[in-house]
């Protein structure tokens, strides 16, 4: 009978200790960011990781989401977003950014 023990990856462990900073970081950062960006980076981020410009383009012209183009345009300039693809799309640059920004929605507010 062999001796039963708990293995584990210390690199894995340290990873995700530094992955969920990074996520506080992030967010803590985009909470700091004008209401507009914030509005444009969760609704971004509730379309998953790419969302198809005609769609911001549509929002754009709601009375509930009418400056998120300009929103989504910083987050572009300040490196969250990149614009990408034929048709145009927006996607964030990272998984990790999508996700730090999809945090900023109360848990609430997601089943919307």
């Amino acid at each position: 009978m062999g001796l039963e023990r708990w293995e584990w990856d210390e690199d894995l462990i340290r990873l995700e200790k530094i992955t969920n900073n990074v996520l506080f970081l992030l967010a803590n950062k985009m909470s700091r960011m004008r209401m507009e960006v914030q509005m444009a980076l969760k609704v971004l981020s509730s379309f998953g990781n790419e969302v198809n410009e005609k769609i911001i383009t549509y929002l754009n012209t709601t009375s509930q989401f009418v400056d998120i183009l300009s929103g989504v345009e910083e987050a572009i300039s300040d490196g969250f977003v990149s614009r990408v693809g034929e048709p145009l799309c927006y996607v964030f640059v990272h998984d990790k950014v999508r996700e730090a920004a999809y945090s900023l929605i109360p848990d609430d507010a997601k089943d919307e």
